[in-house]
């Protein structure tokens, strides 16, 4: 054979190698920017949807829940670049009747096969809480859950800690006191998420909860940090060493308050902002929590 022709064929096959080498390492850094999909433990991302709540927890097995969903369509980009195979949720979770964490459910509900959905059953006077309660119509089952209610999936406990009592059909004044605040137990680690509760909430829970189903190693800030809540005592109470913030970037209501700022720092706190640093993923092998933001903080 000429040598121009062994020549040649050498080119094909190492163009073909390296053609093969390029996808393969793309396909590794796709598996490699959904963490969930390689850890082989629980992933827990604050989704980066501007002024509101949207958190979605992946089980070891790929199951997932969602705590959440935003004030807009927002979440739907979030969900094609987090979101790992199978493309539905096993529980999903409206914490309270606002705008900024229901609107976003609505879109996901629309569009993703969703096994149960969680509520307080307090009830809204607004369009959105009527469109919500529509699409929730949509899943398989819908469940009224109050302190004591939980769940596992895949080895990962959900249980919930608020609201007290049943709150099927009430509209509190304040819808924040209707609150589902959620204890997330994976192994000898636990995530509490705390929606937008305020601090005479708060304080409800220290005196009427078992002091050990409070501490967690993660925390979700209540209110996108306002400073009417993250109370010292509740923060002493839950002890974690990682706070995170879901919150819009200078948003008009000044979130995160600095007094709120101030106490998770005396508190040893490491705190992670979606304003700043965009999406937020926690990883527990079941012994320890690890959190690493989409962007680096700027600050």
């Amino acid at each position: 054979m000429p040598l121009t022709n062994l020549s040649l064929g050498y080119q094909r096959r190492a163009k073909l190698f390296l053609t093969g080498a390029v996808l393969l390492l793309g396909l590794l850094f796709q598996l490699l920017d959904r963490p969930e999909a390689v850890s082989g433990g629980l992933s827990v991302t604050v989704l980066d949807v501007g002024q509101g709540d949207a958190i979605l927890l992946t089980t070891p097995h790929q199951q997932h829940v969602l705590v959440d969903g935003g004030p807009d369509a927002a979440i739907l980009g979030q969900l094609n670049h987090f979101l790992s195979p199978p493309n539905k949720f096993d529980l999903v979770v409206a914490s309270h009747n606002h705008a900024d964490h229901l609107t976003g459910l609505i879109e996901v509900l629309k569009r993703y096969p969703v096994a149960t959905v969680w509520v307080s059953g307090a009830i809204h006077t607004s369009l959105t809480f009527e469109n919500f309660i529509r699409a929730a119509g949509r899943a398989e089952h819908r469940d009224y859950v109050k302190a004591g209610d939980s769940i596992t999936i895949d080895d990962t406990t959900f249980t919930v800690l608020y609201p007290l009592a049943d709150q099927s059909g009430q509209e509190p004044a304040n819808q924040h006191s209707a609150t589902i605040v959620l204890r997330v137990q994976y192994g000898a680690t636990s995530l509490l998420m705390t929606g937008d509760l305020e601090a005479e909430d708060e304080q409800i829970i220290l005196d009427r909860t078992d002091q050990a189903l409070l501490r967690s190693q993660v925390l979700k800030v209540t209110h996108h940090g306002s400073g009417h809540a993250s109370s010292d005592d509740f923060l002493t109470a839950v002890a974690p060493t990682i706070g995170l913030i879901s919150v819009g970037h200078d948003n008009k209501f000044g979130h995160p308050h600095q007094a709120t700022l101030d106490r998770l720092t005396a508190h040893g706190i490491e705190i992670y902002r979606t304003d700043a640093q965009g999406a937020i993923t926690c990883r527990s092998n079941g012994i320890v929590f690890s959190c690493r933001a989409e962007r680096r903080s700027s600050s």
